[in-house]
């Protein structure tokens, strides 16, 4: 089960919080008493935490659906939770953030002081945008920021907002302040730490948030993970992108150098690792390790599909307009798949890498190709949840689910192509694809959320991304 959200109702008697219970298709709000008591339910099928009204009349929050579309709504109820009325909607190719799946930050609707607006963060390729929503009339305005999605927002006061927000795309984020109607973004902070959520004081002259420490260490084992250990640790990392693969015999994975992105590559037990490319992320190489495969995240290239040699020189672009999802490269080195939001939904995608033109193979996320190249597995969300999809590669033909996991879950074939594994609560699962209860492959015992895996090509070795996240609440005082 996964918490997220907790919120004070106006009068201070109870907690209002968002949960998710492990296989379940929708996130809900439930209520417990401040003093105890058993939580009951509030509010089915949201995405995202409440906000209450100024005038503690109303509440709102975010609804988001993938299938058949990718679209998000912004739904208002009385302070009951009752009387739901859709206030706006967005469109389908430019979705808001919400819990759902590829973004999941904990972002809550932001009324403004006099309750005639709500704020949500939204997303496109290559920015973030801040939407406002009038709260009468449901008429919608909307100011670009750049740098990536914001993760987090409140208003100041009648005519500025605080906002979580990465000075450079892919970075930590930042405090900075953004103008209402228009204007530049300000800094409110400049500082290494990664910020994450935003709570003013009733006068707004205090803001609380959330610092955010999050470190990789990546495990390397063999092929059936009965012993191992690790081979890089305590690495800096963006929070739901430390990614890891191998190149050859070396390994790449992600990290933050200087506050920015990187990749990195190292050799297990030949010595440190060294810097290959800058702002980048979400690495993955072709069987000899001389083609590296990454998603850009310099601001002249944002979110664009690159490729380069083994030393990160003579980049060329590939596709743009991608997510930094997990990516696959076939067996016979020779096409990619990715994922995108072209079209309005969360779709894999597969380009030659010699350049051409993308094909759509299927609406899902997390490809993965199976040692022999000729099946797909991704992940898909239906109404009972996300589950395991395996098809034909070519056009994905006779798709079949063959078990439930996470829309979010990062998965791979097995070595032996007979099953698709999974991270969940700290370890590896195997679902095969005859089916049946999948088995435990690793046992962690200390429930580190697992960031990434792979397998070499031959099969031999297997490395493990683990993270671990620190978070300490910190306040700033006269903001005005």
């Amino acid at each position: 089960m996964t918490l997220v959200g907790a919120t004070f109702t106006p009068d201070g008697t109870s907690v209002d919080f968002v949960r998710q219970t492990a296989g379940a298709p929708a996130w809900e709000v439930w209520r417990v008493p401040l003093l105890g008591g058993t939580p009951r339910l509030f509010v089915a099928n949201v995405a995202s935490p409440i906000s209450w009204s100024p005038d503690d009349k109303h509440l709102a929050f975010m609804r988001t659906q993938v299938t058949p579309s990718l679209s998000s709504q912004l739904i208002v109820t009385d302070a009951d939770g009752g009387q739901e009325r859709e206030l706006a909607r967005s469109e389908s190719s430019l979705p808001w953030i919400s819990l759902v799946a590829p973004w999941r930050p904990s972002v809550a609707p932001a009324w403004s002081p006099d309750g005639r607006l709500i704020a949500v963060s939204a997303a496109s390729s290559s920015t973030g945008r801040v939407v406002f929503v009038d709260s009468r009339t449901g008429s919608i305005q909307e100011v670009t920021v750049p740098n990536g999605t914001t993760s987090g927002l409140s208003w100041l006061d009648a005519e500025s907002l605080v906002v979580n927000q990465p000075a450079v795309l892919g970075a930590i984020n930042q405090l900075l302040r953004l103008p209402y109607p228009a204007g530049p973004l300000s800094r409110v902070t400049n500082d290494p730490n990664d910020y994450l959520g935003i709570s003013l004081s009733g006068d707004r002259d205090d803001l609380v948030t959330g610092r955010r420490d999050t470190r990789m260490d990546v495990w390397v084992g063999d092929g059936g993970a009965a012993t191992g250990s690790d081979v890089v640790q305590r690495v800096p990392v963006l929070s739901g992108l430390a990614r890891v693969s191998w190149a050859g015999n070396g390994l790449l994975y992600g990290g933050v150098i200087g506050g920015r992105p990187a990749i990195l590559r190292m050799t297990p037990g030949e010595g440190g690792a060294e810097e290959v490319v800058f702002d980048a992320l979400s690495p993955v190489a072709t069987s000899d390790g001389r083609t590296i495969l990454f998603v850009s995240s310099s601001t002249e290239n944002p979110l664009h599909l690159w490729t380069a040699d083994a030393t990160g020189r003579r980049g060329r672009r590939l596709v743009p307009s991608v997510t930094a999802s997990q990516m696959a490269i076939t067996p016979d080195d020779r096409s990619v798949l990715y994922t995108s939001l072209l079209g309005g939904t969360v779709s894999i995608w597969m380009v030659p890498l010699e350049g051409g033109t993308p094909t759509k193979l299927a609406d899902g996320g997390n490809a993965a190709v199976s040692p022999d190249g000729a099946s797909m597995a991704f992940t898909a969300l239906g109404p009972a949840g996300g589950s395991v999809v395996v098809c034909g590669l070519s056009g994905c033909t006779s798709p079949r689910p063959i078990g439930p996991v996470g829309f979010d879950a990062l998965i791979s074939w097995t070595p032996d192509g007979r099953g698709i594994a999974y991270a969940s609560e700290g370890n590896l699962w195997v679902q095969a694809l005859s089916g049946g209860a999948p088995r435990q492959l690793t046992r962690f015992t200390d429930r580190r959320p697992i960031e990434s895996f792979a397998w070499s090509r031959d099969g031999k070795r297997l490395a493990i991304a683990r993270v671990t996240v620190t978070n300490d609440i910190v306040l700033f005082e006269g903001l005005k």
